[in-house]
């Protein structure tokens, strides 16, 4: 039993005749009449009663419940047909903060999105220790967060880094080279970026409590900078001050001690491994390869996660 059968079958069926099932199938009459012999010689018993001089066909009991079995048989090969060229994609499902999606990962991610069509991406925000938990319990596939932290059975490995500016206005009288000791937490836009730049701050500012706004939500911070007094400056990653840097209200300034780079991790279960990962693992070591700003931690365990 073949398409070819079946499909004559129900033309003859649909057209009644096989005069008319032949031309709507562009064949001969010979031609139909064998297609429909065969395939009662396959299934063991008649379709349709042939009699001499009779125009319209007539279904034998058989070949009335065979309708129902043929309608089946050509959506079932319709469906196998579509399958063959349809492309099952694969889903990559990725968390970081805020930061790293909009600021570092944002143009790559799409990029990546267009030279790997068979790859749905799935992205999501949240924080740093969910990150952790989310990888943890296989409810994400790779993380981006900014702090190192042991959760069991799961692989965390510096992914990259990235320079820290010091951020003000231009209408600000800050020296061209800014001592820490001078500054005034209570002027400050704090976001805690990381384990180590939070105990770099609260070295030189003692508590960041007292700063004039603190956020987690890295994409307020050009809006806060340009919105209260000329005194308002932040500390950044260098991925978000090229961004927020070309407004024109806004510098940065060298300081006389600078904070330590900010590291993202890049985040995945031990035992878990797969094409979609190693793919974009490999695409972001190629994307960020001559990236002054970012330096990509290129070491070998990573490349072979």
């Amino acid at each position: 039993m073949d398409n070819s059968q079946i499909e004559a079958f129900l033309a003859i069926v649909n057209y009644g005749t096989i005069t008319k099932a032949a031309e709507k199938l562009f064949i001969t009459q010979p031609a139909l009449g064998k297609r429909i012999s065969t395939l009662e010689k396959e299934i063991g018993f008649k379709l349709i009663r042939r009699q001499r001089g009779v125009r319209n066909i007539e279904l034998t009991d058989k070949g009335r419940e065979f309708i129902n079995i043929a309608n089946q048989y050509e959506t079932l090969s319709a469906d196998t047909e579509r399958l063959k060229f349809k492309t099952i994609k694969k889903t990559l499902r990725i968390l970081a903060s805020d930061g790293p999606h909009s600021f570092t990962l944002h143009e790559m991610y799409k990029t990546f999105a267009q030279k790997n069509k068979s790859i749905s991406l799935k992205i999501n925000t949240t924080t740093y220790k969910d990150c952790y938990r989310q990888v943890q319990e296989k409810k994400a596939d790779i993380a981006f967060p900014g702090i190192n932290l042991y959760f069991k059975d799961v692989l965390s490995v510096p992914f990259y880094d990235e320079k820290m500016y010091f951020v003000c206005r231009k209408d600000s009288h800050y020296a061209t080279i800014v001592d820490p000791r001078k500054l005034d937490v209570a002027d400050c836009i704090y976001t805690p970026y990381s384990t180590e730049y939070a105990t770099w701050f609260n070295y030189w500012f003692q508590d960041h409590q007292r700063a004039f706004i603190e956020t987690h939500f890295i994409t307020q911070a050009e809006d806060f900078l340009c919105s209260f007094h000329n005194k308002i400056w932040t500390i950044a990653p260098a991925s978000i001050v090229s961004k927020i840097i070309k407004n024109p209200l806004l510098m940065t300034i060298e300081l006389t001690d600078n904070p330590p780079l900010r590291t993202i991790y890049l985040v995945k279960r031990i035992d878990h491994n797969s094409e979609e990962i190693n793919n974009f693992i490999a695409y972001a070591s190629e994307y960020f390869h001559e990236d002054s700003d970012i330096h990509l931690h290129l070491h070998k365990e990573l490349i072979d996660l």
